[in-house]
């Protein structure tokens, strides 16, 4: 007879094998959760980042929603808006064929990997979103203030959640968690220019509307324009109310796209585990359940059978109660006699053996 072997993944080479790779990947996703938490985030200062902006790099900024766009605006008092902690704009400048002119592409964070993935899943749209307006950065004719019509676009937002500490910074917190939830809200803004200050800005329609009375209000971008040779200046407001990504940010990313679905697929793991206990819990509970009731079952009939079956007399006649009373009356007695009996032998056997042998004389005659 051929001997049982089990199973290839349950031989124990194999055992070894499959622990060794899941002690690694648990080794593995531990250390990379630990560089996630500890890893800085240091934040560039805004002349490293208008100089990328002006050297024709696409540069992210990260706004703060409450102060650009306020809670109790009308403006949006009646729309469905999707408010967090933060909106993400991108900013790149792009040179012309005209000496002198650039023009200005600004709008939502994109993501082309991200976007065509949602595109492709997004059955309902068979083109990606353009999430960016041009502005066109030339010599400023006229000296009279003008004002764009509301330009509504596609924005990302962000905010705080869990998977993200508490010590990163605002804008790598917003683009995280933009990068787990993709979710954009449509937002309109403005752009102003102003010829006799040679400057272009880009403000919210919320803040366009209220500057006349709200002093502390700011745009999102500020450009002087200058000449020819001379590179456009950029301001962006200060933070908290704006703020870009650490140096960083790539590596948080790159760790937290590690992180998540090795984490999440961890998670299933044990869950499905733990549900395989908790059922076969549950089926040996349901099993011993069913036994101890087929026990209960078993004994009542039992007693049911012997009841119908082999049941004692349970009636007593009188008679009989008279027989006990005289056996039990006959038992007595013969234990009184024995007794007394027993008593008289024992003071015959205590008197003197001179009188006990005259008093066997007397019983015996001449």
């Amino acid at each position: 007879m051929k001997p049982f072997s089990p199973p290839m993944f349950l031989q124990r080479r194999h055992l070894r094998r499959l622990l060794k790779v899941v002690g690694f990947s648990i080794a593995t996703w531990l250390i990379a959760a630990a560089l996630y938490l500890v890893i800085p985030s240091p934040i560039p200062d805004d002349t490293s980042i208008i100089e990328s902006l002006q050297n024709g790099q696409t540069i992210t900024r990260v706004f703060d929603f409450g102060t650009f766009f306020p809670v109790n605006d009308r403006i949006y008092s009646d729309q469905n808006m999707k408010r967090r902690d933060s909106f993400i704009m991108q900013f790149k400048i792009k040179r012309n064929s005209t000496p002198g002119s650039r023009t200005l592409l600004f709008g939502g964070y994109a993501d082309g990997i991200l976007d065509k993935i949602f595109a492709t899943l997004d059955s309902s749209s068979s083109t990606i979103k353009t999430r960016y307006h041009n502005i066109t950065l030339g010599k400023l004719d006229g000296t009279k203030e003008k004002v764009s019509p509301p330009i509504a676009l596609d924005i990302a937002v962000g905010g705080k959640v869990d998977l993200i500490p508490a010590r990163v910074g605002t804008a790598d917190t917003a683009l995280l968690d933009w990068w787990l939830s993709h979710e954009t809200t449509t937002l309109k803004f403005r752009v102003r220019s102003v010829p006799a200050e040679k400057v272009i800005e880009i403000w919210p329609d919320s803040n366009y509307r209220r500057q006349a009375t709200l002093d502390s209000s700011k745009p999102l971008l500020s450009i002087s324009v200058h000449d020819i040779d001379s590179p456009h200046s950029f301001i962006f407001p200060r933070s908290p109310d704006s703020s870009s990504p650490s140096t960083t940010y790539p590596i948080r990313l790159v760790l937290l796209s590690f992180l998540v679905p090795i984490g999440a697929m961890g998670a299933l793991l044990v869950g499905l585990i733990g549900a395989i206990v908790f059922g076969i819990y549950h089926l040996l509970f349901l099993v011993l359940n069913i036994v101890a009731l087929g026990v209960v079952c078993v004994a009542i009939y039992g007693i049911y059978w012997w009841i119908k079956h082999e049941r004692p007399r349970m009636s007593v006649s009188l008679a009989d109660v008279r027989n006990v009373l005289d056996t039990t009356l006959a038992d007595v007695r013969r234990r009184n006699e024995a007794a007394a009996r027993d008593q008289s032998e024992i003071n015959l056997e205590a008197q003197d053996p001179s009188s006990r042998q005259d008093m066997d004389n007397k019983t015996q005659g001449p």
